[in-house]
């Protein structure tokens, strides 16, 4: 698709005709499309010199890309890029880092993983409400994480022992960040212990 541009973290656009992807350019990244068709670059956003962004996914509609955005004042939190009038929402706004987001089938959640309370976890925040529920709880960290087309489990790096382990269990939203629970009936999450 490209040579020499220095394009990471592609990710395809729910039409497949492009890819979104952070660019390498003069000690920043900035966040792009590749249209697959005829291979042109189009710069989308550019943050301030030393500024970075990674991870972009296109929302489901394809209207939008969500990405991680670090700078100095803002830390590194999730942001949404419009692309109908180029303006930006924040997701996430606190001292965690968060990476990896990636929406589920039907559109109704973001997961990302954060490290929040110290570890690396998997979190889904509801886009109806922008309530953040816990999906994980391990011991050691979860990173990467990808909801199943059907929607009922996760699919995650789990880190172990001997490094990085592909780990899959429930996707339950059961424990709402501020402590409250999601839903009665619903069991804790795992823990997930490395191989």
């Amino acid at each position: 698709i490209s040579y020499g541009a220095r394009l990471r973290e592609p990710a395809c656009s729910p039409q497949g005709n492009k890819v979104a992807a952070a660019q390498i350019v003069q000690g920043s990244t900035r966040l792009v499309t590749v249209d697959l068709d005829d291979g042109s670059i189009q710069p989308l956003w550019t943050p301030k010199l030393g500024g970075q962004i990674g991870f972009p996914t296109w929302r489901r509609d394809g209207r939008a890309i969500v990405f991680s955005r670090i700078e100095r004042s803002w830390g590194r939190d999730l942001v949404e890029l419009s692309l109908e009038n180029r303006t930006m929402k924040r997701l996430t706004k606190d001292a965690a880092l968060e990476l990896h987001p990636r929406f589920t089938r039907d559109g109704a959640y973001l997961v990302y993983s954060s490290d929040r309370d110290g570890i690396f976890d998997v979190y889904a925040r509801r886009l109806s409400d922008g309530t953040i529920h816990r999906v994980t709880r391990t011991v050691t960290g979860a990173i990467n994480p990808t909801v199943t087309l059907e929607g009922n489990r996760i699919a995650y790096s789990a880190l172990g022992p001997r490094g990085y382990d592909l780990a899959v269990s429930q996707f339950s939203l059961v424990e709402a960040v501020d402590g409250s629970s999601a839903g009665s009936d619903s069991p804790t999450p795992p823990v997930i212990e490395p191989p």
